[in-house]
């Protein structure tokens, strides 16, 4: 349940790393980008995309501080390749394994309760 939740968790910073408001996280819109980190969207990204999409990805995380504009072209991009929903998909999945595990321990249900508590909050969580 633990390593599902984890994994979740990861998926959902991701999103946020990308899309999430500057007001609730506290980080520069598309911060991960122009940190050139190698998130879930972005290798889905990589693995879905051709030509002279793919050669401006791969350069933009290739090169120094990306300029407005590349910034602007990896989010639309993502956008195009519906990489946000496909995060959302992996990270109802990895919450959905967590609480299938969380049902076949044997817990009692205060702390179940309190477990499935969590893997809610860690899926919505705004920041």
């Amino acid at each position: 349940c633990g390593r599902q939740l984890g994994l979740a968790f990861q998926v959902r910073d991701d999103m946020l790393g990308i899309w999430g408001d500057v007001d609730r996280t506290g980080k520069p819109v598309a911060a991960d980008i122009r940190r050139h980190k190698k998130t879930l969207p972005i290798v889905f990204s990589l693995e879905r995309t051709e030509g002279d999409e793919l050669e401006r990805l791969q350069r933009v995380y290739g090169a120094g501080e990306p300029s407005a504009g590349d910034v602007s072209f990896v989010v639309g991009l993502l956008d195009s390749l519906g990489a946000q929903a496909y995060c959302q998909d992996e990270a109802d999945g990895y919450r959905t394994a967590a609480l299938s595990e969380l049902a076949a321990a044997d817990l009692d249900e205060s702390a179940a309760g309190e477990m499935r508590e969590v893997t809610d909050f860690l899926l919505e969580r705004d920041f």
